[in-house]
């Protein structure tokens, strides 16, 4: 694996952290999916995920972004919060990119306490959600 140019080190360090604190054992194979980029802001992780990865099928580790959320929020007592954000994809009419936009709607709405989704990508929810109703 090649050098993370993120905080994916401090994230996979604090899970591990995390991991000892409550199973009173290791755990050394936590890793991050290389195509995305974690970052830590405060109390917040921003999950970046780039516009391959959004094309994928949801069975991808890189395409996951509902589960890292939950990973970050349940074992990261010091996260509050978790927002994402992506790049569009040059087909945007990708059947795995249309479902990841139902995705991220659908997890926003059940977890609107604590995720979020990047300002300027907002437009693109908006209009999937006109699409449902």
């Amino acid at each position: 694996m090649g050098e993370r140019n993120d905080d994916g080190k401090l994230i996979i360090d604090a899970l591990r952290k995390s991991y000892k604190k409550r199973m009173s054992k290791s755990n050394n194979y936590i890793s991050l999916p290389n195509n995305v980029n974690f970052y830590f802001i405060e109390s917040k992780i921003n999950i970046h995920i780039n516009k391959n990865s959004v094309c994928k099928n949801m069975q991808h580790n890189e395409s996951a972004f509902e589960s890292w959320a939950l990973v970050f929020m349940n074992w990261l007592e010091e996260i509050d919060e978790v927002s994402l954000e992506w790049e569009k994809p040059d087909n945007i009419n990708n059947g795995h990119y249309q479902r990841f936009l139902y995705r991220v709607l659908k997890f926003e709405e059940l977890f609107y306490n604590w995720f979020s989704v990047g300002m300027d990508l907002c437009q693109y929810l908006r209009h999937k959600k006109s699409n449902f109703l």
